[in-house]
């Protein structure tokens, strides 16, 4: 038969749809040498936290994405006058992106608008291949408890240039210490390159990996962040090993309002 596919050949499933490759679509919405700096600083300050290496402390402030974009500003100049803490801001409570052209393009304008106001970003990595697109934006990555189980994940998260926060669900403390050893150890596994294509690459493993626990756990480890809710009132969770605080509110004036009633928490305890 003339028209039987040869054995040869790949043969493609109809209906696909080409993507840009990362560095297409980091040439339509790339960052200048200010953003540059932001995204590098925001990684800076995350690694002296999750080291606990000096008093450097990270708050992670969750926001829905809409109000990020509103009032990066504003968090630009909060942030800009904390001393002793580093700040990173995270879209938080949306729906499941879209994955194509367009909602990467308008996910990496929105990274860069927070640059632009001062504000480094954390990426929370469900879908593996994000940070190819993404990557260069992002001072630190998030993996959430729906994939902290993934091998998938930890291989990739073991050849990111930025801290990994690997977020337990419920109290499994075991599972997040095999997560932070393999994100630390050196893997061999397929990776989406900049040009599109898909190569086999081994990673030199990423040293700096936290644990974000919830008020209760044991915090007798370092590195981890305390993640308070909306019933964590004061400083009774911390820990001299912690790193730092996830902070999740629904405006920026809200954040401001709780990591002060926590820091005021904070000082009457250790006068205490």
């Amino acid at each position: 038969m003339d028209d039987a596919p040869n054995g040869t050949q790949a043969v493609e499933p109809a209906g696909l749809r080409r993507l840009p490759s990362p560095r297409e679509l980091m040439a339509d919405a790339a960052p200048d040498q200010e953003a540059r700096g932001v995204v590098a600083r925001g990684r800076r300050l995350a690694q002296t936290a999750v080291s606990g290496a000096s008093g450097q402390r990270l708050l992670l402030l969750r926001l829905p994405l809409g109000v990020l974009l509103e009032q990066a500003q504003r968090l630009g100049a909060w942030l800009a006058r904390e001393s002793g803490w580093g700040v990173l801001a995270q879209a938080w409570a949306e729906p499941a992106p879209a994955w194509g052209r367009q909602a990467l393009l308008e996910r990496r304008r929105a990274y860069l608008h927070c640059l632009a106001a001062g504000v480094p970003v954390a990426h929370e990595l469900v879908q593996p291949n994000a940070m190819a697109y993404l990557g260069d934006l992002v001072s630190a990555a998030c993996l959430p408890p729906t994939v902290i189980e993934s091998q998938i994940h930890r291989e990739l998260a073991s050849a990111l240039p930025c801290p990994v926060l690997l977020e337990l669900g419920g109290d499994k403390r075991q599972i997040g210490r095999d997560a932070r050893q393999a994100v630390a150890a050196s893997h061999r596994f397929p990776m989406l390159l900049g040009d599109g294509r898909v190569g086999l690459v081994e990673s030199a493993g990423n040293p700096d990996g936290a644990l974000l626990l919830a008020p209760g756990m044991e915090g007798d480890e370092a590195p981890h962040l305390l993640v308070l809710d909306e019933t964590a009132g004061g400083a009774d969770a911390w820990h001299p090993a912690c790193g730092g605080l996830v902070l999740t509110a629904s405006s920026v004036v809200a954040a401001q309002q709780r990591f002060e009633r926590w820091r005021e928490a904070e000082r009457l305890d250790a006068i205490a």
